[in-house]
């Protein structure tokens, strides 16, 4: 089964554009995934949450945007979320208690309002990706999750 034995995915400043793929979330028993400093897009995908050994997600300097929602932030093996340098316009409650968890948690220089160290208004104004479509089918974790292995399961021999 694809995802058993990947720890690490360590894709940082190589001038990656577009969507970070649902797909991601194939990889199960990733516990770093670092794709900062790249020029990355539009929503995280949902499938985000299916990485339950994640303890690094860096997805800093890119432009990514939406709200940082429960799918991220409620990962239980979480040790570190940058999210800084991006056009995030929130986050979630999940998100609010990281602090508590003693989670590194960087979402400076995004365009959370009420919050401090976040980009100027006329930036956040003119969020990038914009156009970009991406695939994203907002579902419940445990769907989200079941439905990419099945579908990765039925079309290996």
């Amino acid at each position: 089964m694809i995802g058993t034995k990947l720890k690490e995915i360590l894709f940082l400043n190589n001038q990656l554009t577009g969507c970070i793929p649902q797909g991601v979330g194939l990889w199960s028993d990733l516990q770093v995934f670092d794709v900062s400093f790249n020029s990355l897009m539009s929503h995280l995908p949902d499938s985000v949450s299916c990485l339950e050994d994640i303890e690094v997600l860096n997805l800093a300097h890119n432009k990514l945007s939406g709200e940082l929602r429960d799918v991220v932030c409620g990962l239980k093996n979480l040790l570190n979320l940058s999210v800084a340098y991006n056009f995030f316009s929130g986050f979630s409650q999940e998100c609010a208690r990281l602090d508590g968890r003693n989670v590194g948690f960087d979402f400076a220089l995004n365009c959370i309002p009420g919050r401090q160290m976040q980009r100027p208004r006329p930036e956040c104004d003119m969020v990038h990706g914009g156009s970009l479509s991406c695939l994203r089918i907002p579902s419940t974790r445990s769907v989200s999750c079941g439905t990419l292995l099945r579908s990765l399961n039925s079309s290996t021999p």
